[in-house]
């Protein structure tokens, strides 16, 4: 239910934002297929295939991440055309934690939807996540831990490796410190 014009700008946009020729022709039927399911513009869908594609999901397996994006959006508040629209962002930083594949769309998708818990709006829910993300991820942070001991960077990678959520390990490390610290 897309037009050819919507089509083409779709694989366009996945060409421009770094998916091979061949693979994002694959790929335009799951394209036009999410964006007539969801109402999710082409190009946020467009960027949101190109997230999944840089976080390792194989072409094969785009459906079941759009699926799973998808049902997150309908079981909750955050909604999909918001998800396509924050994942391109907010993928880097899992995958500088480990967190790639399926792991990551689910993830996303699921803090995304805590996050409205105590958000106004959609974007401000997200932007709370990406800044969380950030403090986490940053230099300074990673130092300040070093200077008590404690390679946090590390821990989360290592929990991602044995296949727990890196970002619960960090939080986890950090509330064991601090508990040390302040009983």
């Amino acid at each position: 239910n897309q037009t050819a014009r919507d089509m083409a700008a779709g694989v366009s946009m996945l060409i421009a934002n770094g998916m091979e020729a061949e693979k994002a022709a694959e790929q335009a039927r799951l394209l036009g297929k999410f964006t007539t399911a969801t109402r999710a513009s082409m190009d946020d869908a467009a960027r949101m295939m190109v997230s999944f594609d840089l976080l390792g999901v194989s072409a094969r397996d785009m459906e079941l991440a759009f699926a799973q994006a998808a049902k997150a959006g309908k079981l909750g508040s955050f909604e999909v055309r918001d998800m396509a629209k924050w994942f391109p962002q907010l993928g880097g930083y899992l995958k500088s934690l480990g967190v790639t594949v399926h792991e990551a769309a689910v993830n996303m998708a699921s803090r995304l939807q805590i996050a409205m818990r105590t958000a106004g709006s959609t974007d401000e829910a997200a932007n709370n996540f990406r800044n969380f993300l950030t403090k986490l991820t940053s230099p300074d942070t990673q130092r300040d831990f070093e200077r008590l001991g404690i390679d946090l960077q590390g821990s989360m990678l290592r929990a991602a490796r044995q296949g727990l959520d890196p970002i619960e390990a960090g939080v986890g490390i950090i509330m064991d410190r601090i508990a040390q610290r302040s009983p």
